[in-house]
């Protein structure tokens, strides 16, 4: 096909959350930014095909799931808490 690029999406920075885990200040948020997302969260968490046909309707085609340890900021989410996702 003579000018046309297929670029491929690699998601490197995405991360395993339940609502419980976040900073209410940043609960808040992405409440409000993206509520169709927020909605899901958990359904994403205890589901993880659910979050991969997300990724894949946005274009992803592979993703890096990863913990997070920023209490103060927006959540803690251990490894240990992602660990069988």
């Amino acid at each position: 096909m003579l000018g046309v690029t297929i670029m491929r999406i690699i998601d490197f920075h995405t991360h395993y959350v339940r609502k419980e885990m976040l900073n209410p200040t940043w609960r808040d948020y992405l409440a409000e930014i993206n509520p169709l997302f927020f909605e899901r969260i958990d359904d994403y968490a205890n589901h993880p095909q659910l979050y991969v046909g997300y990724l894949k309707s946005q274009g992803v085609e592979y993703a890096v799931v990863l913990s997070e340890c920023a209490p103060a900021t927006s959540g803690n989410v251990t490894a240990e808490s992602m660990l069988g996702y």
